[in-house]
């Protein structure tokens, strides 16, 4: 991963963490799965850090 590619990763991961819907991915094509990435990682990192502290 490249750096803007690495920037729209991190974009779409502080997306889940800011509330924002998967669906507000702003970009197409590959970026889109960039950025769906981050967001689904961040969701993944917060359901972990839920499990783990209940």
């Amino acid at each position: 991963m490249d750096e803007e590619q690495e920037a729209i990763y991190q974009s779409g991961y502080q997306a889940y963490l800011s509330g924002e819907s998967e669906m507000s991915n702003p970009y197409f094509g590959l970026d889109a799965e960039f950025w769906s990435d981050g967001w689904e990682d961040a969701k993944e990192d917060t359901e972990i850090q839920a499990k783990k502290q209940s």
